[in-house]
């Protein structure tokens, strides 16, 4: 479970909303003690409040897919450092960032569901660049490699720490250090503390 404090809560629209923007997750159980790890793409269903995804057979984390060994999967949204110098006054620096952990128990798909998820993710990801898209019988060929699943999520926590416990000056002067740093990485968090520094959603 994560630690959100009451200035880093968002709603789930949120939540299901960088899940659909940063689909590539972290899959972490444990089992006898042991912690599992693996790091994914899935797919993001928020009608149906599911993920579907797929591991190797070769991946020891799959035996703990058994429709009764709970999951948390980790979503890592935009992150960056902020520094104190944008606050306009002397302070220290810190991270801003936004994350989701969703937990559930991840069940079996059967063949014909595990073809489905593959063809998901393969439409999903490869896009309109059909001519580099593999053919069914390539994609049934990977079934016996593979164990895929259906996650119905159980609970879901977002938070997002992007300065709500600052003012609204020193807010606009984050969101404009970031904006003039200008990598991917902090524009798109600036973009994300743009939509939620001033609003409680």
């Amino acid at each position: 479970m994560i630690y959100v404090p009451g200035h880093a809560r968002v709603s789930e629209d949120v939540a299901w909303q960088l899940m659909a923007e940063h689909p590539f997750a972290t899959l972490i159980s444990v089992a006898d003690g042991e912690p599992y790890v693996t790091l994914m793409p899935v797919v993001v269903d928020p009608v149906q409040r599911l993920l579907r995804g797929h591991l190797a057979a070769a991946n020891p984390h799959r035996k703990l897919i058994d429709g009764r060994t709970p999951m948390n999967v980790i979503f890592h949204g935009p992150h960056a450092y902020i520094s104190p110098k944008w606050y306009g006054h002397s302070a220290v620096p810190t991270w801003n960032y936004l994350m989701v952990e969703a937990v559930g128990i991840p069940m079996p798909a059967n063949t014909a569901d595990a073809l489905a998820i593959v063809r998901e993710l393969t439409d999903i990801y490869q896009g309109e660049d059909s001519d580099f898209r593999a053919e069914d019988a390539e994609q049934e060929r990977i079934l016996p490699g593979i164990i895929a699943f259906t996650m119905p999520i159980e609970r879901l926590t977002a938070k997002a720490k992007v300065s709500r416990n600052r003012t609204m000056e020193e807010r606009e002067g984050v969101i404009q250090g970031l904006k003039q740093s200008g990598t991917d990485e902090e524009l798109s968090l600036a973009t994300w503390m743009e939509r939620l520094s001033f609003n409680d959603n």
